[in-house]
């Protein structure tokens, strides 16, 4: 699941749909066959591949990514998975958007980190995708390039630094789930949040803050409640318990959760974390003196090492427990078998484990640090529209502009991101001081004030107009459309379609939450009230920001209302 965490959000932002009209129902239609399978499920893969043949035969690239996107998920082998985050990759090249390109190599860096744990390689992605994302205003996939850059750094044993990255991740997700209850955003920021939890957890753990570390673990485990979706989540906080438990001495708690948590991670093919919670399931029963029982878990952990090629360095001593067992029992086949074993493990673990920090992290970290200093700017930025409650939901996302501003510095000292900078329609985009490419002033309006006049465009549901568009708009707010598109970009943090159209979904879902006689509308009538002038798109548009489909949607509400 953690494929599906991080790639869903982010991998179709500002994408231009370039499909015939009624194309859109042909996928969802598809799609509806296999959206009820679970991850690495094979049996989704023929609609899946239904679904990306008709997407590459209607030309439609954003349908085309999404079929991919859904490969990967459904896929099981891992080989197949990287040949499907390739596809993605190079469709998203193709289209030469800082966003999707960037998110296509954070993908691709999170299969080699997780399925392989090739972390050589996931590490070269993740730089690249962080060199893209500081291209692009989306402080969603720049917090998850920074969450698995700080997953890097705690497998290679930086804990403190990684505990940086974590908290800055865990802080952004927790204010966007809070803010977007009820939402497909929600369930999104949850699941971040949920990860980023549990990668404190562990460092805490090391640390020895047992306390503050099981604290978390009731955090998390109450963030998830009843609800459904989050059993990968669930079963880290489940792992965590039980190796707190045996940590502090209660050994049967710990077997408690620890079983619990087997088998979710089994299914998930997630080997870093099964063999971790059959370590300390063998040391819990090894404490409680079933030494059998200890040393078949501990087995365990080899057959995922013979199959994965995988062993982190802090499970590594099962191969000793191994290896004492068979010289105990005179197993002199074992003994050699263990000891070839655990030679191999430590080629890996230095292979996947020994990457040089100063290749690592020394341009990620000058500048973060650059970030750190001109954070005053953000806040002085912030604090300037205070009284505004939207203004100020919206510079807490000030970090993309900051890292906009850090790279444009660096530039400007000769220090440039070797990375591909691609696409057409830059010829209108004004710099930092606001000149135009001729060099010549352009007065524009403050930012404020365009901010201001928004708001008002928003409370007179300006929006609902079906003939909205950005240059008219840019006219009527008495400034120029690429600057207009620069401040929905920077403070919206979505493109102008994007904040249209959400508006108008957030309208109608109101509308049809407060007003019974909107539920009785057809959706081709609910398309006309907001302002969307086909079915097919308001559907769309209504499925990614609420997670279901209209009528799912009433049906859901009607339900409800019946049991009440």
């Amino acid at each position: 699941m953690l494929l599906r965490l991080l790639l869903p959000m982010m991998l179709f932002l500002g994408l231009r749909i370039d499909a015939k009209s009624g194309d859109e129902e042909i996928y969802y239609k598809i799609e509806s066959r296999y959206s009820a399978f679970l991850e690495n499920d094979r049996r989704a893969m023929p609609f899946v591949r239904n679904n990306i043949a008709t997407a590459k035969t209607n030309g439609n690239t954003r349908a085309l990514l999404w079929a991919y996107e859904d490969a990967v998920f459904f896929t099981p082998e891992k080989k197949i998975k990287l040949r499907y985050a390739d596809s993605i990759l190079a469709v998203a090249k193709s289209t030469a958007k800082p966003d999707l390109i960037a998110d296509a190599w954070l993908g691709r860096g999170i299969i080699y980190a997780f399925n392989f744990k090739n972390y050589r390689a996931a590490l070269d992605d993740y730089i690249q995708a962080y060199q893209y994302s500081t291209l692009q205003k989306d402080a969603y996939l720049f917090h998850h390039i920074e969450y698995q850059i700080g997953v890097i750094k705690s497998y290679l044993g930086y804990d403190t630094e990684a505990l940086v990255h974590f908290e800055n991740a865990l802080r952004y997700f927790q204010e966007k789930r809070s803010a977007d209850i009820g939402s497909v955003s929600y369930f999104n920021h949850t699941r971040a949040y949920l990860n980023c939890l549990h990668q404190v957890i562990m460092i805490y753990r090391r640390q020895n803050k047992w306390k503050e570390a099981a604290a978390l673990c009731e955090t998390g485990s109450s963030a998830i409640g009843r609800q459904q979706g989050f059993g990968q989540e669930q079963a880290y906080m489940d792992k965590e318990r039980g190796i707190i438990d045996h940590l502090q001495g209660g050994d049967n708690r710990a077997i408690f959760w620890l079983r619990k948590a087997l088998p979710e991670l089994r299914r998930l093919q997630d080997a870093a974390n099964f063999s971790v919670a059959c370590y300390y399931m063998g040391h819990s029963y090894r404490a409680l003196g079933n030494q059998k029982t200890a040393i078949l878990y501990f087995t365990k952990i080899d057959s995922v090492f013979s199959a994965t090629g995988y062993l982190s360095p802090e499970i590594r001593s099962a191969y000793a427990m191994l290896i004492n067992e068979a010289r105990k029992n005179n197993n002199t086949q074992g003994v050699n078998f263990y000891t070839a074993q655990l030679m191999s493990a430590d080629s890996s673990i230095i292979k996947n484990f020994a990457i040089l920090p100063k290749k690592t992290f020394t341009d990620y970290d000058a500048a973060t640090l650059r970030m750190e200093n001109l954070r005053l700017l953000t806040r002085m930025d912030k604090e300037e529209w205070m009284g505004d409650a939207a203004i100020m939901i919206g510079t807490t996302f000030g970090i993309g502009l900051v890292v906009i501003v850090m790279v444009r510095k660096r530039v400007g000292q000769g220090r440039v991101w070797s990375v591909c900078r691609t696409g057409k329609g830059n010829s209108e985009r004004l710099n930092e001081e606001g000149h135009n490419k001729s060099g010549k002033k352009e007065q524009r309006p403050n930012v404020a004030h365009i901010l201001a006049k928004l708001r008002d465009f928003e409370r007179s549901k300006e929006f609902l107009k079906e003939d909205v568009n950005v240059t008219e708009l840019a006219r009527e707010l008495g400034t120029n459309r690429s600057y207009l598109s620069s401040i929905i970009n920077k403070h919206k943090h979505m493109s102008f379609p994007q904040y249209i159209n959400s508006l108008r979904i957030v309208y109608i879902t109101k509308r049809l939450t407060e007003d019974r006689i909107y539920r009785s509308y057809s959706v081709d009538a609910l398309a006309k009230c907001c302002g969307i002038a086909s079915r097919k798109t308001f559907a769309k548009h209504f499925r990614r920001i609420n997670g279901i489909a209209p009528y799912e949607f009433i049906n859901k509400i009607k339900k409800e209302q019946d049991k009440t």
